[in-house]
């Protein structure tokens, strides 16, 4: 069973980093973004080898980190 590996501000600078080395390492990677859904899913396309998805959520809102950690927790990314 692969581990999950939820990276937030992924869609750019060290989030985009450490989103790619967990990727190509194996991990399943859920590419979380809050306003910066065009470059998320860019780097969903680009790392699109791997088992990686990206997810809207704002980690400072209580609601919206549980849906986050409740879709990386529901099933395989892809």
């Amino acid at each position: 069973m692969n581990k999950t590996v939820i990276v937030t501000g992924a869609s750019r600078g060290i989030g985009k980093a450490i989103a790619t080395v967990f990727a190509q390492n194996g991990y399943n990677v859920v590419i979380n973004y809050n306003k910066s859904e065009e470059q998320a899913k860019a780097l969903e396309i680009s790392l699109s080898e791997y088992n990686v998805c990206s997810f809207k959520a704002d980690v400072s809102d209580p609601d919206s980190a549980a849906s986050l950690c409740d879709f990386a927790l529901s099933a395989s990314v892809k």
